[in-house]
């Protein structure tokens, strides 16, 4: 009996200590999906800061990715239309929002890919994904994105209330 209730003891304290969501309901439940939380990133001035999650399929063929939340006054130079032209960047669309999908790499017959979806000047989503087995993996893990929460969430930094 004693050995369950350390278990248990134990199992609740790693639970406890996972990083729980910056901003409730703008990372979405996907069916099928695992989703872990990384600890959100926030600068001393409190005007950069992210928060990411990390997306795993837990049926029989390899997806993994990450999606991140941020606001960074560098994106605007960052991710504007020439910037990302000169770093290959091709413009695709993601729900009815204009994105950008960065060049991957490829290791061996995986492709690696790189979503950006702007959400303002200074705020962004970005998606890091792969896979193997279902390439529209990634596109489908941005489009999960309600744009209009992901907005509302990055006006404030993680941590501050609205």
């Amino acid at each position: 009996m004693l050995s369950v209730l350390g278990l248990s003891f134990v199992v609740g304290a790693v639970l406890a200590a996972e990083p729980k969501p910056a901003w409730p309901g703008a990372f979405p439940e996907l069916s099928g999906y695992g989703r872990t939380f990384k600890a959100p990133e926030v600068n001393k001035d409190r005007t950069v800061y992210s928060q990411a999650a990390e997306y795993s399929w837990m049926g029989g063929d390899f997806r993994t990715g990450t999606a991140t939340l941020a606001r960074d006054p560098a994106f605007k130079q960052a991710h504007a239309e020439e910037a990302l032209k000169k770093l290959g960047a091709t413009p695709v669309k993601v729900g009815k929002r204009d994105a950008w999908t960065m060049p991957g790499r490829k290791d061996g017959q995986v492709q690696y890919t790189k979503i950006i979806v702007p959400l303002g000047e200074d705020k962004a989503l970005i998606v890091e994904a792969v896979g193997a087995a279902h390439k529209k993996f990634p596109d489908e893990l941005a489009a999960a994105f309600d744009p209009e929460k992901c907005i509302e969430a990055l006006k404030t930094p993680p941590g501050d209330s609205k």
